[in-house]
């Protein structure tokens, strides 16, 4: 994700949300199993990089739950961030 502001309520929103698909709260399919892969955020030079790390070579498990969960981020973001999906992705605004 590009342009997001260090310290910005985005950033920390973004972050908490990849952190909560961890949430033994979640429904199985939207939920990442920490024993088999773990997501996180990386702030670098204004730029977010969403990660996942796989435990135990569960490669298709992760791959899946990367794919789940940019998918579930962009509606997330379409919800409580769209003026910054309008700025840097060309999202239209109807």
């Amino acid at each position: 994700m590009p342009n997001v502001q260090a310290r910005s309520e985005l950033l920390s929103d973004v972050k908490a949300f990849v952190a909560a698909r961890h949430d033994g709260d979640l429904p199985a399919h939207r939920r990442i199993d920490a024993k088999r892969a773990e997501a996180c955020c990386r702030f670098s030079k204004g730029a977010v990089s969403i990660e996942i790390t796989v435990h135990r070579n569960q490669y298709a498990y992760g791959t899946g739950k990367i794919i789940k969960l940019i998918n579930e981020l962009f509606g997330h973001l379409s919800m409580n961030h769209m003026p910054y999906l309008w700025d840097n992705f060309d999202v239209p605004a109807e």
